[in-house]
């Protein structure tokens, strides 16, 4: 697949296609030798993955018709028995979001089940074309795998994590062409820049990330796995004090007037002993009350969204579901 772009992978000029992969375009000599010793790695392999290998269907004699034939997506492979990047054809997982088979291709038993992505050149922090994913062995640093030659070669030795064992990377459409599934993206010469900033730089940081992963720590703390049990032991006195006692709800009394107002109720109550908390922790001066409890505006929220799809860690080292 041809990039759709006439421009120069360097500076952005339009551009001539590579000669030798006629996938990638350089606007002159000059641009073409600074890529050169990155794009050299996948060049001139690209022609013999071109195109989708055909599968012919399989005779089914009993019934005597053919089974479909296998769709397939091409996939940046770095594998650990080589210092080279691969381009590979693998089957596609149909699912909501489509991904390559793995099991067992790269001829191991253990698992690729880690999985990172990234919509955000991990330089600028601009919109990228499409989302790519690096799935690799996430057990890797206590099962044994040997270091990753093809990545410390990509990077020149300068990758910003460890990674042992087979990584593998795809791509994906942004978003869904038919409001249900994300299709998958052939990977080609073009990507392979952006995969060696994310494997040298990692993600993009937000500038307001700081303050972003501070208030999802205390939201988390606080709010996202129920009533913390100080709150709800400070509320039950409360309550007894008051000569109240903490209703009991059954599963059909769920969404209920009564319901909702005590539901409410214990809001009101959280937000106010997060106020007192809050105050107790920032009585240093570090951020205001209002920093935390304000309302998310649609840039946090959006960054909140992005970290839970990317997989990232933020905050008390909690992985976002």
């Amino acid at each position: 697949m041809t990039s759709t772009s006439n421009q120069c992978a360097v500076c952005s000029k339009p551009g001539k296609l590579c000669a030798s992969c006629e996938n990638i375009h350089y606007c002159g000599p000059e641009c073409q030798k600074a890529d050169w010793k990155l794009h050299k790695l996948l060049c001139r392999s690209f022609k013999d993955f071109r195109d989708s290998p055909i599968h012919k269907p399989s005779h089914r004699t009993l019934k005597n018709f053919h089974s479909p034939p296998v769709t397939m997506m091409r996939v940046i492979a770095f594998p650990i028995n080589s210092t080279k990047p691969e381009f590979r054809w693998m089957p596609i997982k149909e699912g909501t979001i489509q991904r390559p088979v793995v099991d067992k291709y790269f001829g191991h038993d253990k698992p690729l089940t880690g999985f990172v992505s990234f919509p955000l050149d991990p330089r600028t922090g601009k919109q990228l074309p499409l989302r790519i994913t690096i799935q690799n062995r996430d057990s890797f640093l206590t099962d044994g795998s040997l270091p990753n030659r093809a990545l410390l070669q990509l990077t020149e030795n300068n990758l910003h994590q460890k990674f042992a064992g087979p990584v593998l990377v795809y791509g994906n459409a942004l978003e869904s062409d038919d409001g249900t599934n994300i299709a998958c993206v052939n990977l080609d010469t073009t990507h392979l820049n952006i995969i060696k900033d994310w494997f040298t730089n990692g993600f993009y940081t937000h500038p307001n990330e700081p303050l972003y992963q501070q208030r999802f720590a205390n939201d988390t703390k606080w709010f996202e796995f129920g009533i913390p049990a100080e709150v709800a032991g400070q509320m039950n006195k409360d309550l007894l004090a008051a000569g109240e006692k903490v209703p009991r709800f059954r599963p059909e009394d769920f969404g209920t007037p009564e319901f909702c107002l005590w539901h409410d109720r214990v809001g009101r109550y959280k937000q106010e002993w997060a106020v007192k908390k809050q105050n107790e922790e920032v009585a240093g001066g570090a951020k205001s009350v209002n920093d935390f409890l304000a309302a998310m505006s649609e840039e946090e929220e959006a960054w909140r969204s992005e970290m839970r799809v990317s997989g990232r860690v933020v905050g008390l080292d909690v992985v976002l579901p």
